[in-house]
């Protein structure tokens, strides 16, 4: 099974088994807004009950482009954009996560918007404690989905296995970024844990916004479903059954594309594979020929390390150690050692009494 394919069964809620968490991250220069509202429409399309809170968004903005099959009985809309604690909020009505947990159903998919906004402008347990009892009642094919940044103080508390056995937790890349990564650390873009760690430490690092703020290695900041580099989505899923085998990472991407309908055109999220979107070994990448007018490419010379402005790699095989070891060492004394020093008996006279 191809890996963009487990991000298609998350984004369409088709996983098996069932998954009842999705937390989509992202950051302030790279957002995750478009995976999530790619999500909702699906979601919105399988017709069943559909619970929308909205905290930073309109409504309006995350539905702009409803499907043909779209039922608008079957969505309730909790807005919290218009309330803020201590000035707008009606301290005599029902707090926001009883209105949340009072429009949920067990079947419900719910989608939250901005809970990291809520744990702030409220309460970080509060927000916790509505995540906790919304996947306790959960029942297939309810689903609750988050967008928050990956900097969030409560999502290490959220993809905790103490909190929830299961989780699909889905990060959204620069293209540009992941390229530059592999091509710092001299490793191929995968899923393979090396790679994986090295994606996991640049977030902690906050590498990508560093590149983006500078203007570095082309990263920009702007609205990536306009261009046609698309994203990369590192997929996590961690199933109830624990341990190493429960938990598959896979790298995808995904990107827009216009698909057309009974004569009316809308704009959908499609996931592919990794290197649709980046060069997988982009410090070895042969360069495209432009000049033969089509998509052929051809071999280039080998670039060296500091051409391409890398380290110098010092590290041997074991097939290059051994001939190292064969190599005679020049001036090399084969003979028995030489005693240089005689110890004579007067040498303890100082010791005698006197």
């Amino acid at each position: 099974m191809a890996e963009h394919s487990t991000l298609e069964a998350i984004l369409g809620g088709t996983q098996v088994p069932h998954q009842p968490l999705l937390i989509i991250t992202d950051s302030a220069v790279f957002s995750g807004l478009a995976v999530f509202k790619e999500s909702l429409r699906r979601a919105l399309r399988m017709r069943g009950p559909v619970v929308l809170v909205t905290a930073l968004h309109k409504p309006s903005l995350l539905q702009q482009q409803p499907s043909p099959e779209f039922d608008s009985a079957n969505l309730t809309t909790v807005d919290l954009t218009g309330e803020v604690p201590g000035l707008t909020l009606d301290e005599s009505g029902p707090s926001f996560s009883k209105r949340i947990l009072e429009a949920s159903k067990p079947e419900s998919q719910i989608f939250i918007d901005a809970i990291g906004v809520l744990a702030e402008d409220y309460s970080p347990l509060e927000a916790i404690r509505l995540i906790s009892s919304i996947l306790t009642q959960a029942k297939s094919p309810g689903r609750l989905t988050l967008l928050l940044p990956y900097a969030s103080t409560i999502l290490q508390t959220l993809i905790h296995p103490s909190f929830s056995p299961t989780l699909s937790l889905l990060t959204i890349l620069n293209p540009r970024v992941v390229e530059f990564l592999s091509k710092s650390y001299l490793q191929p873009v995968s899923s393979s844990p090396p790679f994986w760690m090295i994606l996991e430490r640049a977030k902690e690092r906050r590498t990508p916004e560093q590149l983006a703020y500078n203007g570095e290695e082309g990263v920009e900041v702007g609205d990536w479903t306009r261009s046609k580099s698309g994203a990369v989505v590192q997929v996590l899923v961690r199933k109830a059954t624990g341990g190493i085998k429960g938990i598959s990472r896979t790298l995808a991407s995904i990107s827009a594309q216009n698909h057309t309908s009974n004569s009316s055109s809308r704009e959908e999220l499609v996931a592919g594979p990794v290197d649709s979107v980046v060069d997988i070994k982009p410090f070895a990448a042969p360069t495209s020929a432009s000049s033969l007018g089509r998509s052929a490419r051809v071999d280039r010379p080998a670039q060296t390390p500091t051409e391409m402005n890398l380290p110098f790699n010092l590290s041997l095989t074991d097939e290059q150690r051994r001939r190292r070891g064969q190599v005679p060492l020049p001036y090399a004394h084969e003979g028995e050692g030489a005693d240089l020093m005689e110890y004579g008996d007067d040498e303890d006279e100082d010791d005698e009494e006197i």
